[in-house]
């Protein structure tokens, strides 16, 4: 028992707090194809179950309501538990559904959506914070707005 609390102890100490090195397209990216895939690239070999599970795709009208709506909380002091259960669940509403492709070291991802992105659209790319490495090191979000990390970027028509 002794030796096996000792190696999680060293193996917890010597884990890698994993964060997002890349993202495609990028942050404020225009003119983007309608067909383009969603790539991620991260620090560390990630739980891939934890990565699919905090994505999150959405575009167009439903999801500049969305951003209005966090906008609005995020003005009125921050956002209750149960106000963000309600924003995280329509945003789950509102997604792409798409398939998921990984490299072999899992620190490299790919969504491709269902169907084509919207044409001359917002899209939003989130990811909330409940993102973890293989070894189940949390992303810290102390420093992200939301939670997670957010990317926008702008389709063509």
């Amino acid at each position: 028992d002794c030796a096996d609390h000792k190696n999680s102890t060293a193996s917890q100490k010597d884990a890698v707090v994993p964060i997002v090195t890349a993202v495609s397209p990028v942050n404020g990216a225009t003119s983007v194809s309608r067909r383009a895939s969603i790539g991620m690239r991260f620090n560390t070999t990630m739980d891939t179950g934890s990565v699919m599970g905090a994505f999150h795709l959405a575009g167009g009208t439903q999801m500049d309501l969305w951003m209005d709506s966090v906008g609005h909380h995020q003005g009125m002091g921050g956002m209750g538990m149960m106000d963000m259960d309600h924003m995280m669940q329509w945003l789950d509403s509102i997604q792409y559904p798409g398939q998921w492709h990984w490299n072999g070291v899992r620190d490299s991802c790919w969504f491709v959506p269902d169907s084509l992105l919207l044409p001359n659209a917002n899209h939003m790319i989130y990811l909330y914070g409940s993102m973890r490495s293989h070894d189940g090191m949390m992303m810290n979000t102390d420093s992200m707005s939301y939670g997670g990390p957010m990317y926008h970027f702008h389709t063509q028509q």
